[in-house]
């Protein structure tokens, strides 16, 4: 297992502790979201996406990330959290091989945890004040996720 395999897992069982955390509280903690959220974003930006989109079909690549977002759109309004969590847990799999690395599928797994990432980079519905700070949590994640990808 490489090391930024070893890091996604490890971001997952951040990400599911945290949403269980959250829901058990009734409320929910924007930094922490903002850094897990940006480093997913670095992560299928830099990570799981290039490969997708350095294969034979381009196109094919692209309708199928798009069909990803829209379901992502979908998931969005049912359960985000839970749905993020499934996602970013079959992603893993499938970046490490367990699951067929496939151009379809990992293109709409792709489109469809890199939208449900971002949502946790700038989340609807919060005050201004929990906005900036789950915003800073992003950009320092991202720029985690990055210095990971990059080593």
């Amino acid at each position: 297992m490489e090391r930024m395999e070893k890091m996604f897992w490890m971001v997952c069982l951040i990400y599911v502790g945290l949403a269980a955390a959250a829901h058990r509280r009734g409320r929910e903690g924007n930094l922490p979201f903002g850094l897990v959220g940006g480093w997913m974003v670095a992560f299928f930006c830099f990570c799981f996406l290039p490969p997708v989109f350095g294969g034979r079909n381009v196109l094919l690549s692209t309708v199928c990330a798009l069909l990803g977002t829209l379901l992502a759109t979908w998931a969005e309004k049912r359960r985000r959290r839970l749905w993020t969590a499934l996602g970013c847990a079959a992603s893993a799999l499938m970046y490490g091989g367990l699951l067929g690395q496939a151009s379809v599928p990992a293109a709409v797994m792709g489109g469809f945890c890199l939208y449900l990432a971002c949502g946790e980079v700038l989340p609807e519905g919060k005050g201004e004040r929990e906005t900036l700070w789950q915003g800073f949590g992003a950009l320092v994640g991202f720029l985690l996720g990055i210095f990971c990808c990059f080593p």
